[in-house]
């Protein structure tokens, strides 16, 4: 399977979604929602960092909240990271897929899957669930999603709800770019996991669209890795978050 890591780690980050809100250079990437989620705001290092480097996304996100995403094997820009006085946070899976050999979606009458197309329902439905799935402020979550919905790649953005035995319970979403789905948000609530949700409202989009892209990529929680492994996902790489402590941020 051939696939671009950096175009995966772009895209992961939000990137190329929103380009009046994104910032280019030679040593990073970011993107801006004005969101108070730190990780709705995302860098994305593919090399090396430098500290003159900081001065510009501190002035790029100005009081606001962010991340830094970088790739395990990018040994310098970890470094610099720690030693600029950002705390690392956590290590995700990247993971891939090749479309035309996931699995099937199993079959289990208790459980349906539905995709969205109605504005209103993905700002208080899915948002709510999802917000529910990883405890995190509806109403913040819910500017984000708003914000996204009004970028100009709206268009390939794909929200799909899971219930089981008629009852909403997970969730997932697809931003499709070129030949490539990226899979953000998948939850289920958390008196609804174990049931398999998790696997179908991940597998059933893929399969909806597999006419169309070749490749599915992730961040995956270590919890839901085997998840993912059963529908055919492939560990790439991990990638290191960073949150800044502002008050410690060496930028000089």
């Amino acid at each position: 399977m051939k696939i671009n890591l950096s175009s995966c780690y772009e895209h992961l980050s939000l990137l190329h979604l929103d380009p009046e809100n994104e910032l280019h250079t030679t040593n990073f990437s970011a993107s801006n929602y004005s969101s108070v989620l730190p990780f709705c705001n995302r860098v994305y290092i593919p090399k090396d960092i430098f500290h003159s480097d900081w001065t510009e996304i501190k002035k790029f996100y100005g009081a606001l909240p962010y991340t830094l995403w970088i790739d395990e094997e990018n040994s310098s820009g970890n470094k610099t990271a720690l030693e600029a006085g950002f705390k690392f946070k956590i290590s995700y899976p990247l993971m891939v897929a090749d479309l035309q050999n996931i699995s099937l979606h199993s079959k289990d009458e208790r459980i349906t899957v539905k995709q969205l197309n109605n504005k209103s329902d993905i700002l208080n439905l899915w948002v709510s669930l999802v917000s529910a799935a990883y405890n995190i402020s509806l109403t913040d979550f819910q500017k984000f999603i708003a914000h996204l919905l009004a970028t100009p790649n709206a268009k390939n953005m794909r929200f799909y709800i899971g219930y089981y035995n008629g009852v909403p319970a997970a969730t997932n979403m697809l931003i499709l770019h070129n030949d490539t789905a990226d899979m953000h948000w998948v939850g289920t609530l958390p008196e609804f996991r174990k049931n398999g949700l998790g696997y179908a409202v991940s597998c059933f989009p893929l399969h909806l669209e597999k006419k169309e892209i070749n490749h599915a990529i992730l961040y995956s929680s270590d919890m839901g890795k085997s998840v993912y492994e059963n529908i055919g996902f492939v560990e790439k790489t991990r990638c290191n978050v960073y949150v800044p402590e502002p008050e410690i941020i060496n930028i000089e």
